[in-house]
């Protein structure tokens, strides 16, 4: 217990002595903060989700609406090729 007691001591003399390190202890936070708190959300919306619905099913399409009702995604629906 002594030598952590003396570990602590020796470093709060240093964290006094060094001007520096004071004004970075206290004002690095201050910045962080602020700029965690200027920046824009990290919520995904209108993320377009291409769908092509085999089953074609009443479950399946209420699986789908259930996705189209939410903001996150934009259902784009997928259109088979008109191949011969």
């Amino acid at each position: 217990m002594k030598k952590i007691l003396a570990q602590a001591k020796k470093e709060w003399r240093l964290f006094r002595r060094d001007k520096l390190l004071i004004v970075l202890a206290v004002l690095m936070p201050l910045v962080l903060m602020s700029l965690a708190g200027g920046t824009q959300s990290l919520r995904l919306r209108n993320v377009r989700l291409l769908v092509y619905d085999e089953d074609n099913t009443p479950l399946s399409r209420t699986y789908l609406e259930t996705y189209g009702a939410a903001l996150t995604f934009r259902i784009t629906p997928h259109e088979p090729d008109e191949s011969p």
